[in-house]
């Protein structure tokens, strides 16, 4: 065990779960750190407070999962399907989203500042055009208007 301090109730920092079906399970402070998940299916899981910081959720299924107040800093999600997830005060700085589809999901109070978001599905998402201005980049992306932006 390590002498560092952790306060999770799980630690799976750095585990390969590649594919994984999570549909529904509730890891509400889980340590996914660096954690690879990429094509994992996370639907409807309850992952609020979660650290998935650096993690690969590439192509991840995250619909209707609550990661509100979930730390997704510098996380790689590229085509993730985050539809009508919540992520109120969730920490996605830095985090990528290329052609992600956010269509519908909460994102009330979140910090999106560096997030990369071209090409992302912002269709009917719970966004303030203040949060909006701090991501890097939202070129061809669906604006909550349904706009594509330049």
């Amino acid at each position: 065990m390590s002498s560092e301090s952790n306060d999770s109730i799980v630690s799976l920092d750095r585990a390969n779960l590649r594919k994984f079906n999570f549909s529904q399970v509730v890891l509400p402070e889980a340590d996914l750190r660096r954690a690879i998940l990429s094509n994992a299916n996370f639907f409807e899981a309850i992952l609020a407070r979660t650290n998935l910081g650096n993690a690969n959720l590439n192509q991840a299924n995250l619909n209707c999962a609550n990661l509100s107040e979930a730390n997704l800093s510098g996380a790689y999600l590229s085509e993730a399907n985050l539809s009508d997830a919540i992520l109120f005060k969730a920490n996605l700085s830095g985090a990528d989203f290329f052609e992600a589809n956010l269509s519908g999901a909460n994102l009330s109070e979140a910090n999106l500042s560096g997030a990369v978001l071209i090409r992302a599905n912002l269709k009917d998402a719970k966004v303030t055009d203040e949060q909006l201005k701090q991501a890097k980049s939202f070129a061809g992306a669906t604006m909550p208007d349904g706009s594509i932006h330049p």
